[in-house]
């Protein structure tokens, strides 16, 4: 019989979802669980080791895991987080959040290329905001790469190299560009028009010397990443 999956509503807009939560913190991991149960998940795993995650997502199918950084051991996740998003396990792999602080998530930011799609990092300060984690696993098993906005944020308040050219607006523009919005959500966002946000985008682009390219939200997070290495 053929798996018959549930359908996202607004109660439950995480119906249908495997997820697996791992945090060597018992009350950390049932804290994250149950915002997604709350929104309709179905959380099937809560390892507590690097060792036991890896065994449950080489076990079993899962569409999303959340892992936190301060997981011991948790480097050789990291370097799988970090791999091009177009190498073999790309297709197979689950869609993955990282939670942790900035010095944790520094490396991953700095990373070339910035995180693989259907990847996410977040500030675990944050993640207890309403609708928060449950709006980025939406978007990392849509297959988006995000950063925290408030990561982005404390990069470019404190520019560094060329970031330095770049105004306040276009620094604002920046940090959601790096949080994957496109023109029409930031122009809704910062209350700008449309063909004043695509201005600034084209700005922000010559200043770091990149291409209008049509992956430039890949770009100006790559971008960020090589400037704050």
């Amino acid at each position: 019989m053929a798996d018959v999956r549930a359908v996202p509503t607004a109660e439950a807009p995480l119906a249908g979802l495997r997820a697996a939560v791992a945090d060597a913190s018992l009350l950390e991991r049932r804290g994250i669980a149950d915002i997604l149960v709350d929104a309709g998940a179905d959380v099937a795993g809560e390892p507590a080791t690097v060792e036991d995650l890896l065994s449950l997502l080489a076990a079993e199918r899962f569409d999303v895991a959340v892992v936190a950084a301060g997981l011991p051991g948790f480097a050789p996740i990291a370097e799988r987080i970090c791999v091009d998003d177009h190498t073999a396990d790309a297709e197979t792999r689950p869609a993955v959040i990282v939670l942790g602080d900035e010095a944790a998530l520094g490396p991953l930011v700095r990373h070339p290329g910035g995180p693989p799609d259907g990847t996410g990092l977040l500030l675990s300060e944050g993640v207890r905001r309403p609708g928060a984690l449950v709006d980025a696993v939406t978007r990392v098993v849509a297959g988006e790469a995000l950063i925290d906005g408030a990561l982005v944020a404390s990069f470019v308040r404190h520019p560094a190299g060329p970031l330095d050219a770049l105004t306040r607006r276009e620094r604002e523009v920046l940090a959601l560009l790096a949080e994957g919005w496109t023109n029409r959500a930031i122009a809704r966002r910062t209350m700008l028009s449309e063909r004043t946000v695509e201005s600034h985008v084209s700005s922000i682009l010559s200043k770091l010397a990149l291409d209008d390219h049509p992956d430039r939200h890949r770009r100006v997070l790559a971008a960020i990443a090589s400037l704050r290495a």
